[in-house]
């Protein structure tokens, strides 16, 4: 994604962010009926996994519902994670962010994952979540339509836990996740994020279909939310609370 991209998105981000509010997602469950690595930046599509930076790459699992399978379909896929340095604003110091590149080959389906903390004074949220997806133009579903939230999770078959905010559709294909700075929300999402190894996606296609794309951070996402916090932490609160742990 381009300087000029980026500008024309920034105010859509704002514009989510003020209408943050401070209730839990309304979520899929964990699976449907049964319950990809790319290099983690802005463009709107990601290059195929390099193969020599397998040992920093992680699981990633699409669940697709199935009406003729009540077990549903399973694609594995990759996942690489890095810390990044970015301004998110034209005035903005650069700060910190989780990075993960998402690829699930057999579907031809991408993504671009980034956690940020949100340093914007006037918007009550704590930090946000990117999700910009890339489908091939002959999926067979039509694309993503929704993306209601994120779950954190122990393990690829246990039941997540909701992360607390708001999400909403920024563009087709990207998402933008606002995580809820109410008193008791910030400390359950930090403790979630910085705790469970997986981290759940509920999808909805453009045809109604269901499915849930589930990442597990691997030794190289826990280090990068290791990093990430340790930066966070150190830099002082968040605009939007004295507590930073």
């Amino acid at each position: 994604m381009g300087r000029d991209e980026q500008a024309r998105l920034r105010p859509m981000r704002r514009t989510v962010l003020i209408g943050l509010g401070a209730s839990a997602f309304g979520l899929l469950p964990a699976r449907p009926h049964a319950a990809g690595a790319a290099t983690p930046d802005d463009s709107a599509r990601i290059a195929p996994p390099d193969t020599k930076a397998a040992a920093d790459t992680a699981r990633a699992v699409l669940y697709e519902e199935d009406p003729g399978d009540r077990n549903g379909k399973r694609f594995a896929g990759t996942v690489r994670w890095r810390i990044d340095m970015q301004s998110t604003g034209s005035n903005a110091t650069p700060d910190t962010m989780v990075r993960a590149g998402v690829t699930i080959p057999e579907r031809q389906m991408t993504l671009n994952w980034t956690l940020r903390r949100n340093q914007d004074r006037s918007l009550p949220a704590t930090h946000t979540v990117d999700l910009k997806f890339a489908v091939a133009e002959e999926f067979s579903h039509g694309g993503i339509q929704n993306v209601p939230g994120l779950l954190m999770k122990q393990g690829e078959q246990t039941r997540g836990t909701p992360l607390r905010g708001l999400a909403v559709k920024v563009t087709e294909e990207y998402f933008l996740i606002g995580l809820s700075s109410a008193e008791g929300d910030r400390g359950i999402n930090i403790q979630l994020l910085r705790e469970r190894e997986w981290i759940d996606m509920p999808i909805v296609y453009q045809d109604g279909r269901r499915a849930i794309l589930a990442i597990e951070k691997g030794p190289a996402g826990a280090r990068a939310f290791r990093q990430a916090f340790a930066a966070w932490d150190g830099a002082g609160p968040s605009p939007l609370s004295t507590d930073t742990k």
